[in-house]
C-alpha cells in the first residue's frame, strides 16, 4: 500500500432500492445526501432509473415487489454507476445486504475509481421453516431475498470502505471476509421533514385526543404488525393505535384481522406520506415488535425516527436494537411473539408519565450525539486517501 492525498470535490451517490420513500433505506440515503450537500461537495444522485430517484411519494405494492424489475435494476444500477464514474472523484453506493456486494465489486473493478459502500441490512440467517413462513406470507416480496441469500455471492470485498449502522452488521462483514480496517460503524442521518401538511396536522390532533400508540412501516410478518394488532384486545377501550403504512405488504389481510377482532373504532390506517415527527411526538409510544432481524435495517430507521421525535419506543431484542435501545431509559423491550406482553408494556408506559418524559429527554440527547458523529468528508478521506496496489 502507498498513501496519497486525494482531493474530493464531486461524488456520485447511488441507491439501489430507490422507489419507496417510506422505507428506511430511502430515509437514510436522503439523510446522507443532505448532510453531504452541507459540506459543499457537488453531488450526482442516481438510482437504477438514471440520474434521479424513482421515488414518487406513496406507492402501494400489496403483494410485494416486482421481482423481474428488481433483477433488471441490479444491472442497470451498475451501468448508471459506471456512467457517472468518469465525472467524479469517488462513488458512494447504498446496497441492502452483504449478498448484494457483488454489485459493488463489479463497479469497483470496471470504474477504476474509489468506491465506498453503505451496507444497510444483515445477511439473512433464517431456518427452512422461517423461510417457508415468510414466503407464504408475502411470496414476491421475500422471493428475491431468498434468491439473494441462497444464490448470490457475498462478494470479494474489493471496495475501499464499508459503512454500517451497527456493530452487529460490522462484525458480520468481518466474519464474511471484509478486512477490519475497511469497516466503520456510523449511525444513519435522517432527512429533514417535509413542511407540515394539513392531513398531518389533523392526524396529530387525533393522536393527542386519546392515548395513542403508533406503528410505522410495512404490513409484513417480519415487522410484527399482526401481534401488535392482537395486543389491542388486551387494552382498555380508550387506547388507540395508528398504523402508518409504507405501501408494502398485505393491507387486506391486516384489515380483515382488525374487523375479526372488532377493533375498527380503535385502529386507524394511514396510507400516504405524512409528517412523522408531528404525529409521533404526540403519541404515547412507537411500537415496533420485530420478530426477527431479517428484513430490518441494522439498526431500523424507525427507531432513529422515534429518538428524533422524542417518543418512547417499544421494540424487540434483536441484536442491532440491543446496541441502540437502553431498556427502561430510551425504550422498553417486548416479546414480539406475545400480544399480552406487548399490551402489558403499553399499559406500563401509560402508568409512568415521569418515565415517559425522561425517555423523551434521553432519546433526543442520544439522537443529537449520534448526528454529531456523521462527518462525510472524514469518512471519505479515511478510506480514499489510501491507494491499494
Amino acid at each position: 500500500m502507498t498513501s496519497s492525498t486525494k482531493h474530493i470535490s464531486r461524488v456520485a451517490i447511488g441507491l439501489l432500492q430507490d422507489e419507496f420513500e417510506l422505507c428506511g433505506e430511502f430515509q437514510i440515503f436522503q439523510g446522507w445526501t443532505e448532510v453531504l450537500r452541507e459540506t459543499g461537495i457537488e453531488l450526482i444522485v442516481f438510482g437504477p432509473s438514471g440520474r434521479n430517484l424513482r421515488a414518487s411519494g406513496f406507492q402501494c405494492h400489496p403483494s410485494g415487489e416486482p421481482l423481474i424489475q428488481k433483477a433488471i435494476d441490479q444491472w442497470t444500477f451498475i451501468r448508471v454507476a459506471l456512467g457517472c464514474a468518469e465525472e467524479v472523484d469517488l462513488l458512494h453506493i447504498f446496497l441492502p445486504t452483504p449478498n448484494f456486494l457483488w454489485i459493488a465489486d463489479r463497479i469497483k473493478l470496471r470504474s477504476g475509481k474509489p468506491v465506498l459502500v453503505h451496507c444497510i441490512a444483515e445477511q439473512a440467517t433464517l431456518s427452512k421453516e422461517e423461510w417457508r413462513r415468510q414466503l407464504r406470507e408475502a411470496p414476491r416480496f421475500h422471493l428475491i431475498r431468498w434468491i439473494a441469500a441462497h444464490f448470490l455471492p457475498v462478494g470479494r470485498f474489493l471496495c475501499d470502505g464499508y459503512v454500517t449502522g451497527s456493530q452487529v452488521l460490522s462484525d458480520q462483514l468481518k466474519r464474511l471476509g471484509c478486512p477490519e480496517e475497511r469497516v466503520i460503524v456510523l449511525p444513519g442521518p435522517l432527512p429533514l421533514e417535509k413542511p407540515l401538511d394539513e392531513v398531518s396536522k389533523q392526524l396529530g390532533i387525533w393522536v393527542s385526543e386519546r392515548p395513542t400508540f403508533v406503528y410505522l412501516g410495512h404490513f409484513l410478518a417480519s415487522k410484527g404488525v399482526q401481534p401488535l394488532i392482537q395486543s389491542m384486545t388486551f387494552l382498555p377501550f380508550q387506547i388507540r393505535l395508528l398504523l402508518v403504512w409504507s405501501g408494502l405488504g398485505n393491507r387486506p389481510r391486516v384489515e380483515r384481522l382488525i374487523r375479526r377482532l372488532h377493533l375498527e373504532a380503535r385502529i386507524r390506517i394511514v396510507d400516504q406520506i405524512v409528517h412523522r415527527t408531528q404525529i409521533c411526538s404526540r403519541a404515547v409510544g412507537i411500537v415496533t415488535p420485530f420478530p426477527m432481524s431479517y428484513g430490518q435495517m441494522s439498526p431500523p430507521a424507525v427507531v432513529l425516527e422515534a429518538f428524533r421525535a422524542g417518543v418512547p419506543v417499544l421494540t424487540s431484542r434483536i441484536a442491532s436494537l440491543r446496541e441502540l435501545v437502553n431498556d427502561g431509559k430510551t425504550g422498553c423491550f417486548v416479546n414480539p411473539h406475545n400480544p399480552k406482553d406487548i399490551a402489558a408494556k403499553m399499559i406500563f408506559l401509560l402508568s409512568q408519565p415521569d418515565l415517559i418524559e425522561s425517555m423523551r429527554i434521553a432519546q433526543r440527547q442520544m439522537f443529537a450525539d449520534m448526528q454529531h458523529q456523521i462527518r462525510p468528508l472524514d469518512v471519505y478521506h479515511r478510506f480514499m486517501n489510501t491507494t491499494r496496489e
